[in-house]
């Protein structure tokens, strides 16, 4: 079960980073093709590089992304009945 979710996290970083406005996309299809590829919709802001993440912008971006994954923190964090039962 843990081997399925690390692979679903990991799995979803490409997919998510070709869902980003900037930056040269994502290489989906290495080592087969040297692409780089965007989603046909990127709701997502590029976000500042270090301390740039302390501007404006970077509290934009932390604010955007905050707004997009709420959603799946609240599923994940949800309280939820005891998975064994006695």
């Amino acid at each position: 079960r843990w081997g399925g979710l690390a692979f679903l996290a990991v799995a979803s970083h490409g997919l998510l980073d070709s869902l980003t406005d900037g930056g040269l996309g994502a290489a989906l299809l290495w080592p087969f093709s040297n692409a780089r590829l965007f989603a046909p919709v990127r709701p997502l802001p590029v976000s500042p590089i270090g301390a740039g993440m302390l501007s404006p912008r970077g509290l934009y971006v932390v604010g955007a992304e905050l707004l997009a994954f709420i959603p799946f923190w609240a599923y994940a964090l949800w309280p939820r009945g005891s998975a064994r039962k006695r």
